[in-house]
């Protein structure tokens, strides 16, 4: 047995089964956290600082130490380089993972177990103190407990300050001493046979045996067959963790215990019953099947049942008749009485008949269904105010002044013959015409001619130019008639806009557009443009 220490001189124990080792491991991981109003995270400083509003997070890497250990002892060690209160600072066990570089006092939101695991006395400074966390680290060990770490926290609104992981000596930061021991490994080599599990104890090893295997290390395997299992005459073979059973005739399953069942295979169709026998079965069928195993349909319009024409569709004990048209019924045996509807109206008498009827009708109405009132003008057929005069079976329309058609539907195009005279366009109306006539004639018929004036333009100026040159233009416009004045005269130039020309200032009309106002009988009136070409 190997008894020895392995640690950093904090202490040895030995036994016979076991090795005991302690450790010193340092903090790998620590931040001072802050209430608002700051909020924030202090990390990176030399102290971790508890009080008020301010709580500090450490962690330790506990990778070193087997999950099978046993701990002995875990000491937490911190020391206090300065205190302004007299109040316990508790330890709590830390309940969710936090990151140091990016954990704030909001997103830490207080994940920790409200109880205290251990408490340090802060009545001075400069002072090493320490706590036990025997238990949690034990937990931490085996994976109980996530290794989240610690909280430290106190009721005072003083502050004490611990040196942190970035501050003090070696021996200040904070330190977690760990004693712990680790059960000699009985499985090594594995003393347990046919693949079973060993577990290690103290003292000795327990074996996991496969199915079909046992004792202390599964090294026999387990006659299965020993207890007869097999029933009615059945042959057992044995298997590793199991067995099989040989049946005799007429019986089954894992023991021969059944007998063979003829209706098992479900051999009846169609929801029939099946009767076991002595190596046969019987099939009580239901209504409308028939056949040993009841797979026919038993055939209900072989007796025609359906009358009138009908045509018959066999179901599961029955059948249906699709009547032909007129007739109604099971079989169709009912002639239908297309008169029970009174279809004939106004006084007309029905006469049934096979699939229709025949209306008789009094005098005045006609049609199928005597609705048809033979005195027509009484649905108004004439329309635009034409009067109506009934025939026998027929009707004429008087139409109206300016209509025309079978029902005076017809608007007379009084424009037909073209009465408008001198080119004046004619525009339809009810029994009238309108004639809109050309510049210099008026009347119903633009029949009558009106003076108008003569006009014309000229233009003189700059024949041909160089560019660069001047130019000049006038343009007159000259009233020719010797009797009608010109009124509201304009005048419209087309020019090309890249020529840069001066000229009098343009009217309401638009760009390159004069107002000449009134030009009377034989007078003129000019403009004149100029520039440089």
């Amino acid at each position: 047995m190997l008894v020895g220490c392995h640690g950093d001189g904090l202490g040895t124990s030995t036994s016979e089964e076991q090795l005991t080792s302690c450790v010193t491991i340092p903090a790998s991981a620590d931040t001072m956290v802050s209430d608002p109003p700051m909020d924030h995270n202090f990390g990176a400083m030399p102290i971790l600082r508890v009080g008020g509003k301010d709580e500090s997070l450490v962690r330790f890497d506990l990778g070193a130490i087997p999950a099978s250990a046993t701990i002995q002892s875990a000491t937490l060690k911190l020391y206090i380089s300065g205190s302004g209160s007299t109040a316990p600072v508790n330890a709590h066990r830390v309940t969710a993972a936090w990151i140091e570089t990016l954990t704030t006092f909001a997103s830490f939101a207080q994940s920790y177990d409200p109880a205290v695991i251990g408490s340090v006395i802060t009545t001075s400074a400069n002072a090493q103190k320490s706590m036990s966390l025997t238990p949690l680290v034990q937990r931490w060990v085996t994976g109980a407990d996530p290794n989240d770490g610690l909280v430290l926290e106190t009721s005072s609104s003083k502050k004490t300050i611990f040196v942190s992981r970035e501050g003090g000596t070696a021996a200040q930061r904070p330190q977690l001493q760990v004693c712990y021991s680790v059960p000699d490994d009985h499985c090594a080599p594995n003393p347990c046979q046919h693949d079973a599990t060993c577990t290690n104890s103290s003292t000795s090893y327990t074996c996991t045996c496969p199915p079909g295997y046992t004792g202390t290390s599964c090294e026999t395997e387990i006659n299965n067959c020993a207890s007869a299992p097999c029933q009615n005459g059945g042959t057992c073979t044995n298997a590793v963790g199991s067995y099989s059973c040989s049946c005799p005739p007429d019986y089954i399953g894992a023991n021969c215990e059944t007998t063979v069942d003829s209706c098992a295979i479900d051999p009846c169709e169609n929801g029939a019953t099946c009767i076991n026998g002595s190596g046969s079965f019987t099939c009580q069928c239901q209504p409308g099947y028939s056949g040993a195993r009841c797979e026919d349909l038993v055939d209900n319009c072989s007796a025609s049942p359906c009358l009138n024409g009908a045509s018959c569709s066999n179901g599961v004990a029955s059948y249906l008749c699709t009547c032909a048209s007129g007739f109604a019924g099971t079989n169709c045996e009912t002639n239908i009485d297309e008169c029970a509807s009174a279809p004939c109206h106004h006084g007309g008498t029905c006469v049934d008949g096979i699939n229709s009827y025949t209306c008789s009708c009094a005098p005045g109405w006609g049609g199928p269904s005597c609705d048809v009132d033979l005195q027509l003008c009484a649905q108004n057929p004439c329309l635009n105010g034409a009067s109506c005069a009934d025939g026998y079976g027929t009707y004429t329309c008087q139409c109206a002044t300016g209509y025309s058609g079978t029902n005076c539907e017809i608007d007379v195009d009084d424009c037909a013959t073209a009465p408008c005279q001198n080119g004046g366009i004619c525009v339809d109306g009810v029994a009238s015409y309108t004639c809109d006539c050309p510049v210099g004639f008026t009347g119903v018929t633009c029949q009558v001619a009106t003076p108008m004036a003569d006009l014309g333009v000229t233009m003189t100026g700059t024949p041909t130019a160089q560019v660069g040159s001047a130019i000049s233009y006038t343009i007159t416009v000259t009233n020719h008639s010797t009797t009608t004045s010109a009124s509201n005269v304009t005048l419209a130039l087309s020019w090309d806009a890249s020529i840069g020309l001066s000229f009098s200032s343009f009217c309401g009309h638009g760009a390159w557009v004069w107002c000449l106002g009134t030009i009377a009988p034989g007078a003129s009136s000019a403009i004149t443009v100029s520039g440089t070409a």
